[in-house]
């Protein structure tokens, strides 16, 4: 699949799933596991198109999102299929999940910010997602509308940033062809 397509439905990923979670962020049903599970694997949904689209990468930069992919998806099935979870389990069990995906996150954007000074916005979003998860943990059930509202807000940014690399690879890329040509 061509790294263009990728890239849009990585943008429309996080552009749906950032106001799915901003119009839901207080609705009653932010208490159902299904909910819960829901957005724990919808958060890494665009995670799998990153993975995809860098291939530049080398091995050892894929596998931890390789590792946290896995990790999403199991937890997202295990609150669906399980009874016996509580509410307070899931909500820290997604706060530490968060905390650790973002920490990865930062890490990655910090070694790409030379090649792409927007990689700051995802820096940014990670630090946000980082205290989001740590209220989500402390302030549990008060924790989860903020921590929705944050999650809605961050991926509507890290979209725009996407869209700005889309953009600017475009314009990169008719450059190239022109120097070429």
């Amino acid at each position: 699949m061509n790294k263009k397509v990728l890239l849009i439905i990585t943008i429309a990923l996080y552009l749906f799933i950032g106001i799915f979670a901003l119009v839901h962020n207080n609705t009653s049903f932010i208490g159902e596991k299904y909910f819960i599970a829901g957005m724990i694997t919808a958060s890494i949904l665009p995670l799998i198109a990153v993975y995809i689209t860098h291939e530049y990468y080398r091995n050892s930069f894929k596998i931890p999102y390789l590792i946290i992919i896995i990790a999403g998806i199991t937890i997202g099935a295990l609150f669906a299929l399980s009874n016996s979870i509580d509410l307070v389990a899931m909500l820290i069990t997604w706060g530490i999940f968060d905390i650790v995906k973002a920490s990865y996150e930062i890490f990655d954007a910090s070694f790409e910010i030379k090649e792409n000074k927007f990689e700051i916005m995802e820096i940014v979003a990670g630090i946000g997602e980082i205290a989001f998860g740590i209220l989500l943990i402390i302030h549990l059930h008060h924790g989860i509308s903020h921590h929705l509202i944050y999650m809605g807000v961050s991926f509507i940014f890290i979209a725009i940033k996407y869209t700005i690399d889309l953009f600017m690879h475009h314009h990169h890329d008719e450059h190239e062809e022109e120097k070429n040509a």
